[in-house]
């Protein structure tokens, strides 16, 4: 079986297939807690690539700023 294409509707579908999968269970206790954790794993996965891209947002500021420093001693 073929790998959908990396970024296509069906590779994402897969994903999230896989995901999903996980939160099907025998046990509804179980299974709820599963789905409040997917949830929960979300929000944060949001939260860390905001921090990870104001990072990145900061560095690229000082590395221009230091550019611009440099320039003047030219």
């Amino acid at each position: 079986m073929d790998k959908p294409e990396y970024g296509s509707v069906e590779y994402y579908e897969s994903m999230f297939s896989d995901i999903l999968a996980d939160l099907s269970t025998d046990d509804q206790a179980e299974t709820d807690i599963a789905s409040v954790n997917l949830l929960i794993a979300f929000e944060l996965a949001i939260k860390r690539w905001i921090k990870y891209h104001k990072q990145s947002l900061a560095s690229y500021e000082k590395l221009l700023e230091n550019y611009r420093e440099s320039k003047s001693y030219v």
